[in-house]
């Protein structure tokens, strides 16, 4: 039997998808909710990190989530993102119907009262507090305060700007957070694994057809995404035991050309050992750094190409030759003819085994079906943009980005940390 893939948009306006793989006899259940810390204002900031807390703390129906999950044989998860909210659970294919069960009733009617909220605040709090104790743990919230306009709401993490937001967030908050986000329109359901993909549709109508149709906070974010009037290059101290270079450039949201090129160019960049940074920062004969790294952020609004690496030396005249090196590694992928043939292919092969690899698992395949359907496209279409690149359009995509002055973050051990 082959691989089957269809789709079905309910009367409630929940898009749902269902892959069947006949090689497994598990199957995967996640659904995506249009919804992350981008939607939230300063002063509720961390509420939808709080919230997808409080999506584990029981429903009408359900007492605990994840314990019936378990008690079915699988296991399950969640993520926030600046753009999104994600659960995703895992069980033998035969439990399926439990996992639909679940998902409804907490999309139905989950448990908002006072006594949940307060326990879940304590738990975020305390990951709050856990996350700023870790090497470098404050550092994302001084980088995406540096880069993003302060009335961005990318401008501060998704865990929340301080501990006294998180605790003030109501109870009316709260509420209103779940009605006018958590709708089944502004979310995506998908299915995989081991059932016959049009069972598994009706089997999600069963379960979440009748759920009424709710309205859906429009999307409403400022127009000046990037931060003109910050320093372009900051240092600061913190706990950790190495120095850290973070250089970012702005480029377009997902699916932007910039996005699509930055994508091909971190890989031919930082991906494997013969990569250029690794080749000629980590192992060349100027060997400047430890470790070094370049990556994309797929952000829906704006996202960033970033360099990041730790210098050899502590000193100030290594870490100002390791901050030159990257900004020339970066300068020479603008020059006419410096991105080869052979680099680009290298790159679009191993992008391409890498996604065919996650789509074998039941949790990545729906998890990727769920991003794909919710920007209305399909799982082969990220490598299909990718494909259509040729090295005159990525040479191009590279001198528009590269040539602009980076965001230049350096984050050094403190006085503290260097004596413990």
């Amino acid at each position: 039997m082959k691989e089957t893939t269809l789709t079905r948009t309910l009367g409630n306006g929940l898009r749902v998808l269902a892959h069947h793989n006949p090689l497994t006899q598990m199957s995967a259940v996640n659904i995506l909710y249009g919804t992350g810390s981008r939607d939230e204002s300063p002063e509720k900031a961390g509420i939808a990190h709080l919230f997808e807390h409080l999506m584990f703390g029981g429903s009408r129906y359900v007492d605990d989530f994840s314990a019936e999950i378990s008690n079915a044989g699988g296991w399950d998860n969640a993520w926030t993102s600046q753009d999104f909210t994600n659960f995703y659970s895992l069980l033998p294919a035969v439990n399926l119907e439990t996992a639909l069960r679940l998902e409804s009733d907490r999309l139905l009617s989950p448990r908002l009262d006072g006594k949940t909220l307060d326990v879940q605040k304590k738990v975020v709090c305390e990951e709050f507090k856990q996350s700023l104790n870790r090497p470098y743990g404050d550092m994302s919230h001084i980088f995406m305060k540096m880069v993003y306009s302060p009335a961005h709401p990318y401008s501060w993490p998704v865990i929340g700007r301080d501990l006294s937001t998180i605790e003030n967030i109501s109870e009316e908050a709260v509420h209103g957070w779940f009605y006018s986000h958590y709708t089944p329109e502004n979310a995506v359901l998908a299915i995989s694994g081991a059932l016959e993909a049009e069972k598994a549709l009706d089997m999600a109508e069963k379960w979440f057809g009748d759920i009424p149709r709710r309205d859906t906070a429009t999307r409403n974010l400022p127009s000046d995404v990037f931060n003109h009037s910050s320093e372009v290059q900051k240092k600061v101290t913190g706990k950790c035991a190495q120095s850290l270079i973070t250089m970012a450039y702005p480029i377009g949201g997902y699916g932007s050309s910039e996005y699509v090129a930055g994508d091909l160019l971190t890989d031919i960049l930082s991906d494997g050992r013969s990569s250029r940074l690794t080749s000629r920062l980590v192992y060349g004969p100027e060997r400047l750094f430890n470790k070094v790294e370049a990556s994309v952020s797929g952000l829906e609004h704006a996202g960033l190409l970033v360099f990041s690496g730790m210098p050899v030396a502590e000193d100030e005249a290594t870490v100002e030759r390791a901050i030159r090196a990257l900004e020339t590694q970066a300068q020479e992928l603008c020059l006419p003819g410096n991105i080869t043939d052979e680099e680009l292919q290298r790159a679009l092969n191993k992008h391409e085994a890498t996604r065919n690899m996650e789509l074998t698992a039941p949790v990545s395949r729906a998890t990727a079906m769920a991003l794909a359907e919710y920007h209305h496209e399909t799982i082969d279409t990220e490598l299909d943009r990718l494909r259509q690149l040729d090295l005159d359009a990525l040479s191009s995509s590279a001198d528009q980005i590269l040539q602009n002055t980076p965001y230049t973050l350096i984050y050094r051990p403190s006085a503290e940390a260097q004596a413990g």
